[in-house]
Parts: C-alpha cells; sequence; structure tokens
C-alpha cells in the first residue's frame, strides 16, 4: 500500500496567486495533493466534508491561509476552525501580503501555526515553498490526524 499523499488545503480568493502557488508546490514535490478554497467560509464546509470522510475533501495535513479575502477574511476562519477540536491541531500558516505587526499578533493569537509574508518575486516565492514543504513533510513529526484527541 503507498502512503497517502500530503494534502494542502491553500484558502486564497485571487486566481492567479492560488495557481502559481500550486504550480509551485507541484514543481517541487509533484506528489502533493493540493484543493484550493477561495474563502474561510468554504474552507470550513471543506474541513466539515473532510472529518465525514469524503473523497472529494481529503483531510488536510496543512492550510495555507490568505488574511484578505471575501465572505470571510483570514482571521476570522482561524478563530472558527480553532475553536472546533477536530481543526485545531491541523497546522495552519498565514500567508499574506501584509507585514503588518497587528496582523501578525493576531494570526498567532487566533493559533496560527506560522506567520510567512508573500515574497515579491517568483525565485523567493519558490525558495519559501521548499522551506516550507522541507519542515512541514520532512523535519516536523505529526501525529496522524485520526489519533489526534
Amino acid at each position: 500500500m503507498s502512503p497517502s499523499p500530503f494534502v494542502i488545503l491553500l484558502i486564497e480568493d485571487d486566481y492567479h496567486d492560488a495557481q502559481l502557488f500550486s504550480e509551485l508546490c507541484q514543481n517541487v514535490s509533484p506528489d502533493l495533493e493540493i484543493h484550493i478554497r477561495a474563502n474561510g467560509r468554504e474552507a470550513l464546509e471543506y474541513l466539515e466534508q473532510s472529518f465525514t470522510g469524503q473523497p472529494t475533501s481529503p483531510r488536510p495535513d496543512l492550510i495555507v491561509l490568505d488574511l484578505q479575502m471575501p465572505i470571510m477574511d483570514g482571521q476570522t476562519f482561524l478563530q472558527e476552525a480553532k475553536q472546533r477540536d477536530h481543526f485545531r491541531l491541523i497546522p495552519t500558516l498565514v500567508l499574506s501580503v501584509s507585514d503588518s505587526e497587528d496582523d501578525i499578533q493576531r494570526s498567532y493569537r487566533n493559533y496560527a501555526s506560522g506567520y510567512l509574508v508573500k515574497p515579491d518575486t517568483l525565485e523567493e516565492l519558490k525558495a519559501l515553498i521548499e522551506v516550507v514543504l522541507s519542515y512541514w513533510r520532512g523535519a516536523v513529526r505529526l501525529p496522524p490526524l485520526g489519533e489526534l484527541h
């Protein structure tokens, strides 16, 4: 039996940014499974489906979250998701254009696992993705989600 793929839930309202992130991730690690949602509300629905065993919504190993989105922004998503026991322990990285100290503080108070500022160049973004994937797929050890209590 082959190991299950590493699943990323990307919450990003900008279609081009989402596609670029997804393509760069696939270039770094072709075996990734990336699911994109355009706002926090869609992402919460995805997470609910993932915990009911929907095959089209596998449980994410990592959530990558933009802050500035319509309908439900990233901070509201963090507040909602981290209140629910079965979502709380999924690592959630904020990836935002904002370098605001207030946004950084709020994200960590809302239990973000990390805060990254979107780089200015394609090369810097690719390097950042390589570091993120190296850490979350290789260096860090997480228990299987089904065993988190």
